[in-house]
């Protein structure tokens, strides 16, 4: 498959070429391989079954998902998170604080989240239950996410005192404390086509995935249910280069970080 078979198997699936293009080879990859065990040896042939098959079509849509993720990425974000956006949802008195990753990937944005709420405890923080919800269109990341496994790799850009706070090593590999998986919801999920629940969420993390991968027509809708799902006040966090369209009725931007928007 070269690229500009790729790219019209993008084109097919509402997939922006820009965003895949770095990662390209390795998801060519998967799909000559899923064309292999259809099979299937032309590439129209393959764009076919994609568009006549739902299950294949779901399948595809499955090996599209890109995992690459880091912990506590993009630094200056999760200290806004921690001095303003925490503090300003505990100003209000909530009962519960409810935050969703959406497109968790591999897991490493909400078990972050989860050590900065811990580590808030360790200084004797009054806080009230916390509820993650993590979700993603592919079952794989989501079973390796809540596993909590990772390579010596992925941990790498973690302090000394965090890897001893968080997690158990074992020839080679860390795994994550059970304090850690604990208040974690993981959940398949398209958020193009289901909508989640209203005037939930205080702070949802939508970045470096759906707004980076699928063109921009396609944006709209799935922004729009998210910014439904935040309460009054709540906090919607896309990546550090993406941008929205803001319906300055519903979203300010909040001046602090390029990323985070505050519901009106």
């Amino acid at each position: 498959m070269n690229d500009d078979q790729f790219r019209r198997i993008l084109d097919d699936l509402g997939y922006s070429w820009q965003g895949y293009r770095k990662v390209r080879k390795r998801v060519i990859k998967r799909l000559v391989r899923h064309m292999q065990q259809l099979d299937i040896r032309d590439v129209d042939d393959y764009r076919e079954k994609i568009r006549s098959a739902a299950e294949i079509r779901q399948k595809t849509q499955q090996l599209m998902a890109v995992s690459i993720s880091r912990f506590f990425r993009d630094r200056p974000l999760w200290k806004c998170i921690k001095e303003k956006l925490i503090p300003e949802i505990l100003s209000g008195n909530p009962t519960r604080v409810n935050v969703w990753s959406a497109g968790c990937a591999l897991g490493q944005e909400i078990y972050s989240f989860k050590m900065l709420w811990l580590l808030l405890q360790d200084e004797s923080i009054p806080l009230p239950p916390l509820s993650l919800v993590a979700t993603d269109i592919n079952r794989e990341c989501l079973d390796k996410a809540a596993g909590g496994e990772y390579d010596e790799h992925v941990v790498k850009t973690l302090p000394e005192n965090y890897l001893k706070r968080f997690f158990l090593y074992d020839r080679g590999r860390y795994f994550v404390i059970d304090d850690l998986k604990q208040d974690i919801t993981w959940q398949l999920h398209d958020l193009m086509s289901i909508t989640p629940p209203k005037d939930y969420f205080h702070i949802i993390f939508l970045r470096n995935n759906l707004l980076t991968y699928y063109k921009k027509e396609f944006h709209e809708g799935p922004v729009n249910r998210c910014i439904d799902a935040l309460t009054r006040g709540g906090y919607l966090i896309v990546g550090a280069r993406e941008n929205i369209f803001v319906d300055e009725q519903k979203l300010s931007r909040v001046r602090d970080f390029h990323g985070i928007f505050q519901k009106k």
